[in-house]
């Protein structure tokens, strides 16, 4: 299992409940449609950073729903709403 993290901070003057409108989007229309996606939340912290982790079968199915959201709306009106590019990485699942 692969677990994928995305940190990013919003752009001046965006409302959290417009975020929070379009990252459901995000999830329902997009994320949960892609092969290998096991789950997704979102999360804030006290500072204003935002951080989404999505749990995917493989590294493949994680790169492969990257590449589809580059060209989903839903994606990209999140996006668009974000400061800067997120900060994405990926960690294997160790077990235990």
């Amino acid at each position: 299992m692969i677990i994928e993290t995305a940190t990013f901070r919003l752009r001046d003057g965006v409302e959290e409940a417009a975020v929070r409108a379009v990252d459901h989007e995000v999830q329902v229309a997009f994320a949960h449609h892609q092969g290998g996606m096991l789950r997704r939340t979102t999360a804030r912290s006290g500072d204003g950073e935002w951080l989404v982790v999505t749990l995917w079968s493989t590294l493949a199915d994680a790169q492969t729903a990257a590449e589809r959201a580059a060209d989903d709306p839903a994606c990209g009106a999140l996006n668009a709403l974000v400061e800067d590019e997120p900060v994405v990485r990926h960690y294997e699942d160790l077990g235990g």
